[in-house]
């Protein structure tokens, strides 16, 4: 269970959600890019290793070295039940605490123009943005302005997520041994499931089903 408190403000959660996904590379990217498994195995890695590990920024390819970051999203409920149809309803769920205090934070969703202006490494702006800022940068492109920005043919518009991002590979929290974080799953079965995984902690006292999110 999660132990810290919660905001007051009905816009503002003082939580965090990391949604597993397919193992697709996506459109255009290298078979690099696959990481073995579907959402529910992709769980299970995650739980036994006690860890999320970090991944490529796949707008930010370009750029030597590429920045890594863990992704998560402070979105609401109601918008958190819209994005697991594009990527799962497994995930994780933790307090900000634990990203704050592991370098992470909101993304920096930023006028298309800018973001090209602070990764373009001859410019002025590039070279003054310290490298370890530059994971939390996102390109804001949307349909109702006049020069958009598409990615897989989708304008780049991803702020609906209110994504925060951690820089390093992201270690489940414990507090005296016990979770201090939350496994969302879709249903009683997936629950089922899980508790009959070899783990090494009480998966059992942290599931909530993501139906069920606050």
């Amino acid at each position: 269970m999660i132990t810290r408190s919660k905001s007051k403000w009905q816009d503002k959660r003082d939580t965090l959600v990391h949604l597993t996904k397919s193992s697709s590379p996506g459109i255009g990217f290298p078979d690099s890019f696959r990481v073995p498994g579907d959402p529910r195995a992709r769980l299970l890695s995650i739980l036994q290793e006690k860890k999320i590990r970090a991944s490529h920024i796949r707008h930010m390819l370009f750029l030597q070295p590429t920045p890594i970051a863990v992704a998560f999203s402070e979105a609401m409920p109601s918008t958190i039940q819209m994005l697991t149809t594009r990527y799962s309803p497994y995930g994780i769920h933790v307090h900000k605490f634990h990203a704050f205090s592991n370098g992470g934070g909101p993304c920096w969703y930023l006028n298309n123009e800018v973001f090209k202006s602070f990764t373009n490494d001859n410019s002025v702006r590039a070279r003054e943005l310290d490298d370890e800022c530059k994971f939390l940068l996102t390109p804001l492109a949307p349909a109702w302005q006049d020069e958009v920005r598409f990615h897989n043919g989708v304008p780049c518009d991803w702020s609906h997520e209110r994504e925060w991002r951690v820089p390093e590979d992201f270690n489940l929290p414990f507090v005296n041994g016990n979770p201090d974080f939350e496994v969302l799953l879709p249903d009683d079965e997936a629950v089922e499931w899980l508790v009959h995984q070899t783990l090494e902690f009480d998966v059992g006292s942290c599931t909530r089903l993501i139906s069920e999110l606050e």
